[in-house]
């Protein structure tokens, strides 16, 4: 059971939303501003939309829904910022490198790239199968955010992941003035 704690600090995370209508500037998911571009992630629809993410953690979840429209996937490689391929990317999970959405993701160009600094913060490394299969049943990037002005956070029962979900929400902590409905779904 979560308690209210946790809920306060999941209230919490929805202050640096912002409900407004998409652009470049904002996710393509959970509506976040787009800030750290190490951590950018992008795909093209198949009508040739290019759909914007501040972190790789929003795509992957974006794709559970909306593979079928994808017809192009790019991450942002940590160390450059340049723009790759996500299919051929690597990717470490460490909590020695913190991502927006709080799921420790970073991309890597090279297996050996992603290894080194593994090596330096910890953690695992994934190819582009081994990420999704790694978050086929994880939440993060699943906030839903309305088109108005006040937010709707989807709660779901966690297990493992509250810790990692209550950094990400001390991570986007800011001022806000909107007004947050919790739903509990287990």
């Amino acid at each position: 059971m979560i308690s209210i704690k946790t809920i306060l600090v999941i209230v919490f995370s929805a202050i640096n939303l912002i409900s407004v209508a998409q652009n470049s500037g904002s996710c393509g998911l959970c509506n976040m501003d787009i800030n750290d571009a190490r951590f950018l992630a992008k795909a093209e629809t198949i009508n040739g939309k290019i759909v914007h993410f501040d972190a790789i953690e929003c795509l992957v979840n974006y794709l559970k829904e909306n593979q079928a429209d994808v017809k192009n996937v790019w991450v942002a490689a940590f160390s450059s910022k340049k723009v790759i391929n996500a299919k051929t990317a690597y990717y470490l999970k460490s909590k020695g490198v913190p991502s927006p959405m709080g799921a420790y993701i970073s991309a890597y160009a090279t297996e050996a790239e992603a290894k080194a600094m593994q090596k330096q913060k910890g953690g695992e490394v994934f190819n582009w199968a081994g990420l999704k299969a790694k978050f086929k049943n994880s939440i993060f990037g699943s906030i839903y955010i309305k088109p108005e002005h006040n937010v709707e956070i989807e709660m779901y029962c966690l297990l493992n992941e509250s810790t990692n979900l209550i950094d990400a929400a001390f991570y986007n902590m800011e001022k806000s003035k909107l007004k947050v409905n919790i739903v509990k779904k287990c």
